[in-house]
């Protein structure tokens, strides 16, 4: 381990500012507002950095590394489709999400819905922002025992302890303030791997010339056993919709803007400038150890899960080794403080607040530190044997997430989108997806090999299709309980739950109406303000604004 003591120093020397500039941050915060969603007076441009440290983490680095080696080009796949679902939440998420003020996905569903599907879409999502915390701190600690030896376990435990203690003390203001600083980390980590890579390969362009043919394609081929084209086109969009439709790691940090214009600046500055750079960050690694491995510059790797740190290795002199690896954990940890606070969030917000109320504020953060070390702790055991038993890590991935995303996208995007979509409908679309997923995994010759096209169940590929077939459950079960009788709710009840009602324009001025009220959101306005909104929605939209800029002047 000697020739790695000056990365060891600077690892070190990161881990010292992170955690201690979180601590720092999060002894400023004193009520569960800040705790959960910074009590929405952070600048659009701390959101936007910290929003790109949440989606450019380990887990994408270190598989879409390994994707892009085995598969080339596909390790651009995800990215491909994202930029729709970025317009698609700034339309119609954003508002919804922001002037209801509400702090979590399963609060829109209690609001929109009952609580009936408040609980299965709390169930789902902690189950969601589990196993992709699990998992990125898993895709870290694969890589290190790749390039240092480490056992999985101890790095897994060494890790969440250090994040769980200053994620426990500022929770979302922490996470947001520590993201901002990792991006520093993250972006010249992934910049030195790519320049020095490529300076390896000889450039672009002889990167491209040593990339096998087939590797090429930004798609597989049906009937490839690892990485099916339809399983993977299929499975991806569903997921990319719901990582931007009901991820409360993205909802936190879009809530935590100033205004709504700062939410919607978070999205456009990560859709067009910041996404481009994750493509760069992760497909990118696997196609230069390809392009190094075909042109006889380096063997092939023993094992593709380690291709990142096989890379790194190969071609990184140590110090620069030290702040790459600073910069890949710096996508880890800001990832995975995120989804310790996200899951911390939904547990407090929806299921205990409900089960014991009336607490003091007080009472409420300080279970909220006391949970955030119980997630950062015990969860991440609890799906590594999982993951280890899956040869791909995307492929392991995918599979556990598919488990709980498509009815809850459904719920959220139906309920959403028309007044018309029922609570019934809403709860067994959730419940559903989860059951469906699960028989696909532990009974997949029966409930998992109909749904994959152009290979077998039991090639390692068929998890691609364990997200399609939640997702055709979750529609089915949609469809059979829309037509079960339900009192529906009207104008008012609904009112800021759905799309365009109020108009965005009239729902802006509702919200910090409400604000002068100690109102959190535009839903819990009285009944008369409610009518008293829901008449100006009616007029034209020139027509209103002309009238509040007389009434101004």
């Amino acid at each position: 381990m000697k020739e790695f003591t000056i990365d060891f120093i600077i690892i070190g020397i990161y881990l010292a500012i992170i955690i201690g500039y979180g601590i720092y941050q999060g002894q400023k915060v004193k009520t569960s507002a800040e705790f959960f969603i910074a009590d929405k007076r952070m600048p659009w441009w701390a959101c936007s950095l910290a929003f790109f440290t949440l989606v450019l983490s380990t887990q994408d680095i270190v598989a879409y590394t390994e994707t892009g080696y085995m598969r080339g080009f596909t390790a651009f796949n995800p990215y491909i489709s994202i930029g729709g679902f970025i317009l698609l939440f700034i339309a119609l998420g954003a508002p919804i999400y922001y002037f209801t003020g509400v702090y979590t996905v399963p609060e829109y569903l209690s609001k929109r819905y009952n609580e009936k599907t408040a609980l299965a879409g709390s169930v789902a999502l902690l189950l969601f922002l589990l196993a992709i915390l699990a998992f990125n701190i898993y895709a870290f600690a694969v890589m290190a025992e790749g390039l240092f030896g480490f056992p999985i376990l101890v790095t897994i435990l060494v890790l969440s302890v250090l994040i769980a203690i200053y994620t426990s003390i500022g929770g979302v203001v922490s996470v947001i303030s520590v993201d901002v600083l990792q991006a520093a980390f993250l972006f010249l980590g992934g910049l030195l791997i790519v320049a020095i890579g490529i300076d390896k390969v000889g450039g672009w362009n002889e990167l491209i010339a040593w990339t096998p043919a087939e590797n090429i394609q930004y798609t597989t081929q049906i009937n490839d056993p690892g990485y099916p084209a339809v399983g993977m086109w299929m499975g991806i969009s569903i997921i990319v919709a719901a990582f931007y439709m009901m991820h409360q790691g993205v909802l936190q940090k879009c809530l935590a803007a100033r205004s709504m214009n700062g939410t919607r600046l978070t999205m456009l500055i990560y859709g067009m400038v910041m996404l481009p750079l994750g493509c760069l960050f992760t497909g990118t690694p696997g196609l230069i150890t390809r392009a190094l491995v075909e042109k006889g510059v380096i063997p092939e790797p023993d094992t593709t899960g380690h291709t990142m740190a096989y890379l790194l290795d190969q071609i990184m002199p140590h110090g620069l080794l030290g702040i790459c690896i600073a910069g890949i954990m710096a996508a880890m940890i800001s990832t995975t403080d995120s989804y310790i606070n996200s899951a911390t969030t939904v547990f407090i917000n929806d299921i205990y607040m409900k089960l014991v109320k009336g607490k003091s504020d007080a009472h409420y953060l300080k279970l909220a530190r006391i949970v955030t070390y119980i997630v950062a702790i015990g969860i991440p055991f609890v799906f590594v044997k999982y993951f280890m038993n899956i040869p791909y890590l995307i492929a392991a991935f995918y599979s556990i997430t598919s488990a709980v995303v498509p009815g809850v996208l459904i719920a959220v995007i139906c309920g959403m989108g028309t007044k018309t979509f029922k609570a019934k409908a809403a709860t067994a679309s959730i419940i559903a997806s989860i059951v469906g997923t699960l028989l696909s995994i532990f009974f997949p010759a029966t409930f998992l090999a109909p749904f994959c096209i152009g290979i077998s169940y039991t090639d390692p590929g068929a998890s691609w299709f364990q997200t399609v077939a939640g997702f055709v459950w979750g529609v089915a079960f949609a469809v059979i309980f829309s037509f079960f009788p339900e009192k529906q709710k009207n104008d008012i009840e609904l009112f800021g739950l759905v799309r365009n009602h109020p108009r965005v324009d009239i729902a802006h001025d509702a919200y910090f109406y409400g604000l002068t009220k100690n109102k959190k959101g535009i839903d819990q306005l009285s009944v008369e303000d409610k009518q008293h909104y829901l008449k100006l929605n009616k007029e034209p939209y020139k027509k209103y604004w002309k009238e509040q800029v007389l009434k101004n002047e």
